[in-house]
């Protein structure tokens, strides 16, 4: 086998490895924009969720009877049962995300050599460090 022939079977090879590495780079990136934006929607909830929680320790004079207790605090606890409900699930989803993610990027480290897989292992701790903080 020629000198040429072989340098043209690594450069196809390289470039192979190269897309390769690109198209999970790109499906990480796809995938970390659903991730910002769900993040964007949990921190909706949750300060919706403080505002409905703040609302339903005032008292209004307005109220008569057992009307406070039974007409707002209790639906009232009920919808912040809800909005935790919500956003468990949204955590559990962004959990998931986090893990494709980290998978994507490990996938197109893993083609960087020795040097790809610290870069996988430090990819894990801090994939692990965000998942722990969300």
């Amino acid at each position: 086998m020629s000198n040429a022939i072989q340098e043209a079977a690594i450069q196809s090879q390289i470039s192979s490895a190269q897309s390769k590495k690109e198209s999970y780079l790109e499906e990480a990136k796809k995938v970390k924009e659903i991730y910002d934006e769900l993040r964007k929607i949990k921190s909706e909830f949750v300060k919706q969720k403080k505002a409905v929680a703040s609302k339903k320790d005032e008292y209004d004079d307005s109220w008569t009877g057992n009307l406070h207790d039974t007409k707002f605090v209790t639906p009232t606890g009920d919808l912040i049962s809800y909005f935790n409900s919500s956003i468990k699930a949204m955590d559990e989803n962004i959990d998931e995300l986090l893990i494709k993610i980290n998978e994507y990027e490990n996938k197109a480290l893993e083609m960087d050599g020795l040097i790809g897989q610290l870069e996988i292992l430090l990819n894990n701790i801090s994939g692990w460090i965000e998942s722990f903080f969300n």
